[in-house]
């Protein structure tokens, strides 16, 4: 059971070849994949096409920045993106991805000033933000204290709580995220985790996010795939399959 980057999501399909079930519980980045991955979370567009078409209905947004570390994941959200964007009747008027990681030495924050005065150039009305982790908090936090941040709208896949209280917070009214679930989600499985988490490791335990649920999940579909007899690669995805539907 994965949950990681999606470099390292491919790497781990390659050099496992089939051999054993995978269970990869984040967000992906889409496409094919060997006999015996079982994919949890969404693709770019499942996962982003509803934000951006109720954002650019509710706000009439025509003009996007496309803005993603430089890896697997966050171009494929760019490439998607664009065709979303461009379906809707708007426009890509900046697309950017920044290292990953960062070379050792360089600033972030500097960084980060920089792409927000291109944004401004751009003369952007909404960024979709594919960064990840630091780099997601550390760009919140240098855009909500810049001039046009009231005014421009952001929308991320991979904003949840944790990246937010690193960021913050954030008091714009103008910053979205798109995942699963959010802790202030009040339906009974929900409710009920969080009873069970906050019983095992306290209050002051980290704020239980979309992406721990994901994990938490794989690792119960790998028992239970363990428990039916379907642990065997060939068999991992329609069993899963048949095991979520139910």
């Amino acid at each position: 059971v994965g949950f990681h980057t999606s470099d390292v999501h491919r790497a781990l399909e390659a050099a496992l070849a089939g051999r054993v079930p995978y269970v990869f519980t984040p967000p992906h980045e889409g496409g094919p994949r060997k006999a015996g991955v079982v994919l949890l979370g969404d693709s770019p567009a499942r996962q982003l096409g509803p934000a951006l078409h109720w954002l650019s209905g509710r706000q009439r947004l025509r003009r996007w920045a496309l803005v993603g570390n430089d890896y697997i994941w966050p171009r494929a959200v760019h490439r998607t993106a664009a065709r979303l964007v461009r379906s809707l009747g708007a426009e890509v008027v900046l697309d950017r991805l920044v290292p990953f990681p960062l070379a050792a030495g360089d600033d972030p924050e500097a960084g980060f000033e920089e792409l927000v005065a291109a944004l401004v150039r751009a003369g952007t009305e909404a960024i979709l933000l594919s960064l990840v982790g630091r780099d997601l908090a550390m760009f919140n936090r240098v855009f909500a204290a810049s001039r046009p941040a009231a005014g421009v709208v952001r929308l991320s896949g991979a904003l949840e709580e944790n990246v937010l209280l690193a960021a913050g917070g954030d008091e714009t009214g103008e910053l979205y995220a798109a995942m699963r679930s959010f802790a202030g989600q009040g339906d009974e499985r929900r409710i009920a985790l969080a009873e069970r988490y906050r019983t095992a490791f306290g209050a002051a335990a980290p704020v239980l996010d979309a992406y721990a649920e994901g994990c938490y999940d794989g690792v119960h579909l790998a028992a239970a795939l363990a428990v039916a007899g379907m642990l065997s690669a060939r068999r991992g995805q329609p069993g899963a399959a048949r095991l979520l539907a139910g």
